[in-house]
């Protein structure tokens, strides 16, 4: 053999022949989040040249996920007045009456319970006055299960007490929160008005 035939069978055997670029055809996927699906997919060309690209649905998941995380929901109710508590029960659901605030009205104040309209991490606040020989623990419960306590306790004196609670919660849409009595309870009364107000409130974190 000599050289030019080596050189030629090397070029014909060694080294593989790509296809020109006239040839080649880039390769489809029938997947529905092909990110570089074409409008014109059914006749595609060589080369990318000036594409159009169809909306993706990935894009559309991901714009309704951002609204959602974005979504406001804040709640704040309190009692109107004084609210007597030879009436109450243990384990008494605490129906704060006057809503100040109720974005995304998923606080009904004529059950007392908040409804997560929306996945994701809250912060509940509970306030909490009694007066005049009066004692009171309430408790922040999240589907039956209670989450946070907290004890006015005036019981032993004529004058004022007041307790609050600050708790964050990871909840999912549909779950019922609400503010009850606790095992502590007697006296007078739960003191709401000018200088004591007891409340419920809440606000979706992220």
């Amino acid at each position: 053999m000599n050289d030019s035939e080596y050189e030629s069978d090397k070029e014909d055997k060694c080294i593989p022949r790509f296809k020109k670029k006239s040839e080649w055809n880039p390769p489809r996927s029938n997947s529905t989040t092909n990110f570089l699906r074409r409008e014109d997919d059914t006749n595609p060309k060589p080369h990318w040249v000036g594409p159009k690209f169809t909306k993706p649905s990935f894009l559309l998941y991901k714009a309704a996920d951002l609204e959602t995380k974005n979504t406001p929901i804040a709640f704040y109710a309190h009692l109107q007045s004084n609210l007597a508590l030879s009436g109450m029960k243990i384990h008494q659901t605490i129906i704060y009456n006057t809503v100040d605030l109720n974005i995304g009205n998923a606080y009904n104040n004529a059950n007392g319970l908040f409804t997560a309209p929306l996945p994701g991490t809250y912060v509940f606040g509970i306030a909490t006055g009694t007066i005049d020989r009066s004692h009171a623990s309430v408790e922040l419960v999240l589907n039956g299960v209670v989450k946070d306590v907290s004890w006015a306790d005036s019981m032993d004196h004529n004058d004022r007490a007041f307790a609050t609670t600050s708790t964050p919660l990871t909840i999912k849409a549909g779950d019922i929160v609400m503010a009850r009595i606790g095992i502590a309870i007697g006296g007078n009364s739960l003191e709401s008005d000018p200088y004591i107000r007891c409340s419920f409130s809440g606000f979706r974190l992220y």
